[in-house]
């Protein structure tokens, strides 16, 4: 344990270099703060304050850039017809895509097997889309000429490509390139891979390849709570240790927290105009992924029914997260109903265990499981347990990449004397302006997890 850490236990005298850092104010937030304290209730936003921090902010609709990622995997927009002769050395792709490619590139299309005769010479120049020896390696094509835009429709392009030749075994040169033929057809929705590129020596640099910055935004929430109290209670004298006014205090803390981590999982961005004035509801986690696109969705039981966890469809549904990409780690918010169904299943195995760790970091026990993909972390959420209708999801979230932040445009403070004038009441409350900035392109939501079978609302 460390020095300073909490619960740190001393000889001799309490002093300056004692103090927890966590305590400490330095520049930590008070709404941020308040997330620690309340951590057992706000496990997301406790996680997100203490590990990426604030970002203070002056608008009530800050942004902030998404620096994204030239493609790698390029989509096939139309399917070749072997009666369009030009089809056969031609692919369309979408424009975005398209500009994203000059002559002299190489692609591999995925699952588009061409015999080069290395292993049977009676099979040259003949594709398959499913592998066996005589296919040995997916067909490469070479872009060769500057694709443009709209050539092939609104919105698409034809990518113009020499189809993958054959090359001799023992020179590799090529000997020709294969001819039009139904099994070499690259269809719809088929994935072709970028290489690398292929440059004449000799030749000019190829042209340099840009992407805009992305601008994101989320809105801040006004959170503002009030707690009252008639006066003439005060005068009457009670057991209790605290009087009604502290407990509401306490209620009503409790009740903007739990809702300011409701908003951060399930949250949906919106804004509206009434006269002069504005209100805004910030966007949470299950948006913003549901925004990044249905590849970050993964199906658990795979098209099927699951009825209990198992390490193989673990290792599976990882697999297919980490694919997204990001670091090599995911933390999985669930709730806890699924997490004890999950450590019961897992746990007699040794499948899953405490990350001492993250544990310590994050001031409550976090489980990983380790799959050959990468870690899970596991962070079972009473808060999110109180949606049944995600109680068969994780969140997926990537939180070793500076992802996620709280927008503090204004901190948590109390306001005393609120009442209108003539009042006999006694009313206080407490009030933030908080945001969330959203990030990254690795997260995910698994779904199609077993069932807890949770209770039918009235």
């Amino acid at each position: 344990m460390e020095y300073n850490a909490l619960g740190g236990v001393y000889r001799g005298a309490y002093g300056l270099g004692n103090i927890p850092d966590d305590i400490k104010k330095y520049d930590q937030d008070k709404a941020g703060f308040l997330f620690y304290k309340k951590r057992g209730m706000a496990r997301l936003m406790s996680m997100v304050a203490k590990r990426f921090g604030r970002r203070p902010v002056t608008s009530m609709e800050p942004k902030w850039h998404n620096v994204g990622e030239l493609d790698h995997v390029f989509i096939c927009q139309q399917s070749q017809d072997l009666g369009t002769a030009a089809d056969w050395k031609r692919i369309v792709m979408s424009n975005e895509q398209a500009r994203q490619l000059q002559p002299n590139d190489l692609l591999a299309v995925d699952s588009l097997y061409l015999s080069d005769g290395y292993d049977d010479l009676a099979n040259i120049g003949k594709y398959s889309k499913n592998w066996t020896p005589s296919f040995g390696l997916e067909e490469p094509v070479m872009v060769e000429r500057e694709p443009i835009d709209d050539s092939a429709g609104a919105g698409k392009s034809y990518v113009y490509v020499r189809r993958g030749f054959v090359a001799n075994t023992s020179t590799g040169r090529p000997i020709s390139e294969p001819v039009a033929q139904q099994d070499g057809l690259i269809l719809k929705d088929m994935r072709l891979l970028k290489i690398s590129n292929a440059q004449w020596t000799g030749s000019d640099a190829p042209r340099g390849k840009s992407k805009n910055i992305e601008i994101d935004g989320n809105y801040c929430q006004i959170f503002r709570y009030a707690y009252e109290n008639q006066y003439e209670y005060n005068y009457e004298e009670t057991y209790l240790k605290e009087d009604q006014m502290s407990i509401n205090q306490k209620l009503t803390l409790n009740a903007m927290v739990y809702e300011m981590e409701y908003r951060a999982l399930f949250g949906r961005k919106f804004r509206e105009a009434s006269g002069e004035s504005m209100r805004y509801t910030t966007g949470g986690v299950f948006e913003y992924i549901q925004q990044l696109g249905k590849d970050n969705a993964i199906d658990y039981s795979d098209n099927g029914a699951v009825n209990a966890y198992t390490w193989l469809d673990w290792q599976r549904a990882a697999a297919k997260l980490f694919e997204l990409g990001g670091s090599g780690s995911r933390t999985m918010f669930c709730s806890i109903g699924q997490f004890s169904n999950l450590l019961t299943m897992l746990w007699d195995k040794v499948r899953i265990s405490v990350n001492s760790k993250l544990s310590e970091e994050f001031k409550f026990e976090i489980y990983t499981i380790m799959s050959g993909s990468g870690n899970l972390h596991f962070v079972p959420s009473w808060v999110y347990g109180q949606n049944h209708g995600r109680s068969n999801m994780m969140l997926a979230l990537d939180f070793d990449q500076p992802n996620f932040k709280v927008d503090v445009r204004e901190d948590l403070k109390k306001e005393t004397n609120m009442q209108l004038p003539g009042q006999r009441l006694k009313k206080d409350g407490f009030v933030a302006t908080l945001g969330m900035q959203r990030r990254g392109i690795s997260h995910g939501l698994v779904y199609g997890l077993p069932s807890l079978n949770p209770p039918v609302q009235p």
